[in-house]
């Protein structure tokens, strides 16, 4: 549960999680159990060049028709130790689809949202969606880190 994701309608298809320091990193049960799960996820691992072993985050994101996640920058030691990946896995009208990035309010930039195109943003800078379409839209978010930092972080595979 994410207190703002839930109060937005997001839905969530968690497989990976870290907690915001970082300490721990939970893999759920489906990322073990569903083999069709991983086997459509790790080939997009594969062409990013990123082992599963560097994921602390990964989950599917639901948003719902015209609903707006307003402008803001995340925090937490996650934000500064990981890289965010951003794979829209299904958005029916891109074009209604407004993901704006920046480091300041001033210098935000639209990103396209077309299904397959990968995008890194820095969460500690500032950023927005809305999704002015007629459909969910749903992305893979995907947070890493370098092999030799994440081998340090303890992983918890937790049972059903």
């Amino acid at each position: 549960m994410r207190p703002s994701h839930d109060a937005w309608g997001i839905g969530k298809i968690v497989l990976i999680f870290a907690d915001d320091f970082l300490r721990d990193i939970y893999e759920l049960p489906w990322w073990h159990s569903r083999p069709d799960v991983r086997e459509a996820i790790e080939p997009m691992l594969d062409v990013l060049g990123i082992q599963p072993t560097q994921v602390v985050r990964l989950l599917l994101a639901s948003l719902p028709p015209g609903t707006t996640i307003p402008l803001h920058q995340d925090s937490g030691a996650w934000v500064k130790e990981t890289h965010r990946c951003h794979v829209p896995v299904i958005v029916t009208q891109p074009d209604k689809v407004l993901f704006r990035v920046g480091l300041t309010d001033s210098d935000l930039q639209r990103i396209d949202c077309s299904p397959g195109h990968v995008f890194e943003i820095n969460n500690q800078g500032r950023h927005a969606v809305s999704n002015c379409s007629n459909d969910f839209r749903v992305h893979m978010i995907l947070d890493y880190m370098s092999v030799e930092a994440a081998s340090k972080k303890q992983r918890i595979q937790l049972a059903p």
